[in-house]
């Protein structure tokens, strides 16, 4: 059976815990398209009804409720991402330093990252903000709705 050193262990728990959380952050995002979806048809289907103002209300808030809890989140596998990054290029430093040359692919890719480039996480939070800019718009549609309907019966 071989033997691993320390660093070797170290360097497998470190990669492991960057693909682990990488992972959970795909996850979620497919997650909130799945809801992102069902929240939409929900609300498509409360808008055709005569007297949905409360109704369509309660689709804004639980749209609320998603975009806070998907923030949540996706701010915490962003970090545990980041904190996986940080162990992997103490790895990367010291294997350039054994081997006397510069391999450092993950501060070159961060060197090299362009700003104007979409990233993961910038279309993620555009999404998310695009859910609270609606929930916010369907919360005020159905108050509207609401006094309508109320104004209209008496």
């Amino acid at each position: 059976m071989k033997e691993h050193s320390f660093s070797d262990t170290a360097y497998e728990h470190a990669w492991r815990m960057f693909d682990r959380h990488a992972q959970q952050r795909v996850d979620c995002f497919n997650l909130f398209v799945l809801v992102l979806g069902g929240l939409l048809a929900a609300a498509i289907a409360v808008i055709d009804m005569t007297h949905g103002g409360r109704f369509i209300i309660a689709v804004g808030l639980l749209s609320l409720g998603a975009h806070k809890v998907f923030s949540d989140l996706e701010a915490r596998t962003r970090q545990l991402v980041k904190n996986a990054e940080q162990a992997l290029m103490k790895f990367e430093d010291a294997f350039a330093q054994a081997c006397g040359g510069e391999l450092r692919m993950l501060a070159k890719a961060d060197a090299q990252s362009d700003s104007s480039k979409v990233s993961y996480s910038s279309a993620f939070q555009y999404a998310l903000e695009l859910l609270r800019i609606l929930s916010v718009a369907e919360i005020a549609f159905g108050v509207v709705n609401l006094f309508l309907c109320f104004k209209l019966t008496s």
